[in-house]
């Protein structure tokens, strides 16, 4: 079984500023209920991923290692990695939550390539 640092909103994310509410983005376009989204820009702006499927998923060209922030309307938690098949540093977004990967959050900006829709907890 392989070791994973795992980092949440609670525990990476002290001051509230660092994350921001799921729902209608500031700039972008909203995540539709039952995906996740990767945004090219904080708060949900820029160009878009909708990921709707719960497995493990490496992104494609255009989002691989470009995502700065990501929602989660898919009402599971959903895991980020650095590395493409699910390997490398993770972080954990809960339902209805976003997360700016710009901020300080473990160096998750622009370095996301796969991710995966999990029943597990976010710790």
């Amino acid at each position: 079984m392989k070791s994973v640092r795992r980092l949440t909103l609670a525990a990476a994310l002290p001051l509230a500023w660092f994350a921001f509410s799921a729902g209608p983005t500031q700039a972008g376009a909203p995540c539709p209920d039952g995906a996740y989204c990767l945004y090219t820009k904080i708060k949900g702006g820029g160009k878009r991923l909708v990921v709707k499927k719960n497995g493990l998923r490496n992104f494609p060209d255009r989002m691989d290692d470009k995502a700065s922030s990501v929602v989660n309307e898919n009402g599971r938690p959903v895991f980020l990695y650095k590395g493409r098949n699910g390997n490398g540093g993770v972080v954990c977004i809960g339902p209805g939550n976003g997360l700016n990967l710009a901020q300080p959050s473990g160096g998750f900006d622009n370095s996301v390539s796969s991710g995966q829709v999990l029943d597990e907890e976010c710790v």
